[in-house]
């Protein structure tokens, strides 16, 4: 960051320089003198010598500190606004985090080779999960000397990392209705990314699933059944909408082939509700039993 800086004022000080020495030339030089030349000269001195603000975006959560790429006060003329591009990723972090962003300011005032430069703190956001989807903030205590104003805009995005973590794979046999008949028909099952993707046999998992259950939709978990409500012993049972919480659910079960495979199958399950629970507040109401 302070090469770059270094870079960019070392580029201002010499079209200050160049521009101060081709109006010497313009007033040595009767055909040049109140030229438009000189004008242009006369310009670019004055732009240069204009002051100047580079922009950073610090974000922060505990001992993990990362930075934008550093822009100017002349890239935000172009379009009215200061915009960083770049995305910026943070990984690992628990669903109650409290990230600070901090945008701040160097300014670089140039007057032939004299610098006086220094970073200011402009502004500062707090984001914790349940304004992760905003996209307008408040920027808390812009100073009054600030070339901005109070408003900041951002895309966050969030990604349940605990997920992707949890993977399972084996036979389970699920219950089906044809024609107002009951029957278990057995799958090759994967769980990963929070997903239960079906095949009838292992070898057929490089083409597309026959079916699958997105556990983000499940409503109900039960993780075994006593033998009173299923007969067939290692079952468990979860409501699942088809596309979101506001659409009917839809009733599976779901035998495991002992009952030790059960409790795996059933752990894993649990394991990402939780984690969908704590990242989705509109998930709280899924129930265990």
């Amino acid at each position: 960051l302070c090469q770059e800086l270094n870079e960019a004022i070392q580029v201002q000080q010499e079209q200050i320089i160049q521009a101060s020495r081709g109006l010497d030339y313009c007033h040595q030089t009767e055909q040049f003198c109140q030229s438009i030349q000189e004008i242009e000269f006369q310009k670019a001195l004055l732009i240069s010598n204009n002051k100047i603000f580079y922009f950073i975006c610090l974000l922060k959560y505990r001992d993990l500190l990362l930075a934008t790429p550093l822009i100017s006060s002349d890239d935000a003329l172009k379009t009215g606004c200061l915009e960083f591009p770049n995305y910026v990723q943070m990984s690992n972090l628990p669903h109650d985090f409290n990230l600070e962003v901090n945008l701040y300011a160097l300014v670089s005032t140039s007057a032939f080779g004299v610098q006086d430069t220094c970073f200011q703190l402009m502004g500062q956001v707090d984001i914790s999960l349940p304004s992760i989807r905003q996209r307008k903030f408040a920027l808390q205590g812009v100073i009054r000397s600030a070339p901005i104003e109070n408003v900041i805009f951002m895309k966050l995005r969030c990604c349940i990392e605990g997920v992707e973590s949890v993977e399972r794979r084996g036979f389970l046999n699920i219950y089906e209705e044809l024609s107002d008949l009951g029957a278990w028909s057995r799958y090759w099952c994967i769980m990963r990314d929070g997903m239960l993707k079906f095949w009838r046999y292992p070898e057929d998992v490089e083409q597309n699933p026959i079916f699958s259950i997105n556990l983000s939709h499940c409503s109900k978990f039960i993780e075994s059944l006593t033998s009173d409500v299923c007969a067939r012993p290692n079952t468990m049972e979860m409501d699942v909408s088809a596309s979101g919480p506001d659409v009917p659910s839809k009733r599976y079960l779901l035998s495991a082939e002992t009952r030790d495979e059960l409790k795996k199958w059933a752990n894993n399950v649990k394991v990402t509700l939780r984690e969908f629970r704590m990242w989705n507040p509109d998930l709280s109401t899924v129930s265990d039993v």
